[in-house]
């Protein structure tokens, strides 16, 4: 889209009510003509329209000239893509959490503690014109981590500082919680579109399934196919038809894992903590060498209820890279709960509402396999590049996007597989630690998910 296309998406009105926010003031008068370019440069956005809106505006009190940048999110422009976002719901969701949770969030910190998230300026929500101003982290310097760290997953300083700040927005929640409007308990009667989770969840029989259903049910035959061609264990789960059996549930076992805990373990989660969606600032060390300094989460579409579990495992699935997972997977774990724990104490709520053996329990014997399930089957078309989503947002279509959401590509799954080497060994990598985790006792005579 042209410049002038892309200035034609911006609401005069909605941004004057953004800079009221940003500014304090009731009469904000633009200076010029608005620059607005596209705020990302890949099709990682395909919910949602991405902008970059530079602005000049003045204020009565102070007549010099005032240069400030908005990030702006708004609805796409395609059809095709607006049927699905408004089956997800995902940006009403995202409307719900900056326009009613990220108030009492800031409310809670009382400037004791930083809120790891944009702040937001302006929210519109009506199923046809929705928006978001928010802050452009870039202008304060933050920024995506490098390609190798997004393609091959997080190293170890970049995982622990994740850590950290997720335990403070969970902290946050969980103090917020207190101070709901009255009548309120919990953020799934207060927001109830984010008590349950968009993308997993079963239908009765003969009901449409969920929108990416489809995909997971690619991944779960990639799986198999790959297990059949690995040696030992995963050739004898896949020739016995146990393992089909067992991945097959993964579904339904994971749309129960991401409703709010039974036992009350429930924080506000992001709901899609992977590196695509965090965003960094660096400093150099000692030696010069850039180091990762302060972070925040960005793109709340998929914000749910549930327990904490979800995001660390999530992001330590589909976000850490192999080597450092298994190098820092415990201390990843105990720096998440001494986060929680030291910013709930910060912020005088008291100590976490579970220990940290109990935690630790849950995250390695409740919900892990959950975790270990969405990178085998989301591995192989996480890791198609372009031939998943497309660089450059023009060039996606209609039957391109029909095939995404359906299949996730199978077929340039099944190339890739076939011609390259690299993406081959990533994939058998993820299946034979699925294998291992629903078989682990090393035998197909033995799995706590066989019925």
């Amino acid at each position: 889209m042209s410049a002038d296309d892309l200035a034609k998406i911006v609401d005069r009105e909605h941004l004057q009510r953004a800079l009221v926010k940003l500014s304090g003031s009731d009469n904000v008068q633009l200076t010029r003509d608005i620059q607005v370019e596209s705020g990302t440069t890949s099709f990682a956005g395909f919910l949602s329209v991405v902008l970059r809106v530079k602005v000049s505006f003045i204020i009565p009190d102070d007549p010099k000239p005032r240069e400030k940048s908005l990030f702006v999110k708004c609805l796409p422009r395609e059809k095709f893509q607006q049927d699905l976002v408004k089956e997800l719901n995902v940006f009403h969701r995202e409307s719900v959490y900056y326009g009613s949770v990220l108030p009492l969030l800031e409310r809670a910190a009382g400037g004791r503690l930083d809120v790891p998230i944009p702040k937001c300026y302006h929210t519109y929500s009506d199923g046809s014109n929705d928006v978001l101003y928010l802050e452009d982290l870039v202008e304060s310097g933050f920024g995506m981590a490098g390609d190798n760290c997004r393609n091959d997953g997080l190293d170890g300083e970049h995982s622990l500082l994740v850590a950290r700040k997720l335990g403070v927005l969970h902290a946050l929640t969980m103090a917020a919680e207190r101070i709901l409007p009255s009548g309120k308990r919990t953020w799934a009667e207060a927001t109830p579109s984010l008590g349950r989770d968009a993308l997993y969840y079963d239908v009765p029989p003969g009901e449409k399934p969920a929108p990416f259903k489809g995909v997971a049910d690619t991944g779960n035959e990639i799986v198999v196919e790959v297990a059949a061609k690995l040696p030992g264990l995963p050739k004898l789960a896949a020739d016995s038809g146990r393992l089909r059996k067992i991945i097959l549930r993964f579904w339904s076992i994971t749309a129960e894992l991401l409703k709010p805990n039974a036992k009350g373990r429930n924080v506000l989660c992001h709901g899609d903590a992977w590196a695509n969606n965090f965003m960094f600032t660096y400093k150099p060390d000692g030696a010069g060498r850039m180091k990762p300094h302060d972070m925040k989460f960005v793109d709340l579409q998929l914000a749910k209820y549930c327990h904490p579990a979800v995001d660390l495992l999530f992001y330590m699935y589909l976000g850490v890279g192999d080597a450092y997972r298994r190098k820092f997977y415990d201390a990843i774990v105990r720096e998440y709960y001494e986060s929680l724990r030291n910013s709930l104490s910060v912020l005088e709520y008291g100590s976490p509402p579970f220990s940290f053996e109990e935690f630790r329990s849950d995250v390695n014997e409740i919900y892990r396999p959950f975790a270990v399930y969405l990178r085998a089957v989301f591995t192989p078309c996480m890791q198609l590049g372009e031939d998943f989503m497309p660089k450059n947002v023009e060039d996606m279509t209609p039957e391109l996007f029909q095939e995404i959401v359906k299949t996730g590509n199978v077929a340039a799954i099944r190339r890739h597989l076939e011609s390259d080497p690299p993406y081959r060994c990533k994939v058998e990598a993820a299946v034979k630690e699925f294998v291992e985790v629903v078989f682990p006792d090393g035998s197909i005579d033995s799995s706590p998910f066989l019925i």
